[in-house]
């Protein structure tokens, strides 16, 4: 709504929550499996993050062939997080996924 709103001073609250969303979450996870580094955790849901905000403001500027093309950036990007997190658990677990 803030970047329909064409409100910046919202718009940069939004990204705020979205960065320290991705920490907790990245925090939580890594304390939870050691194979799931914080650093890269965060990283990678900063990453799936900023495909929104990349797709929304696609969205909002009418740019619907860009919006395409992000929409298949982040499925193969949550492809790589599921990857990361299935690998870590898989070392975690070994008897598990042997």
């Amino acid at each position: 709504m803030a970047t329909v709103a064409a409100d910046a001073a919202a718009q940069a609250k939004a990204t705020q929550t979205l960065t320290s969303n991705a920490e907790d979450i990245a925090i939580f996870l890594s304390k939870a499996n050691p194979y799931l580094p914080k650093d890269t955790l965060q990283g990678l849901l900063l990453a799936h993050g900023g495909h929104h905000i990349q797709q929304i403001q696609q969205l909002k500027s009418r740019e619907y062939e860009a919006e395409a093309q992000t929409w298949e950036e982040m499925k193969n990007h949550v492809y790589q997080i599921a990857d990361a997190t299935a690998d870590a658990l898989a070392k975690q677990f070994t008897e598990k996924f042997s």
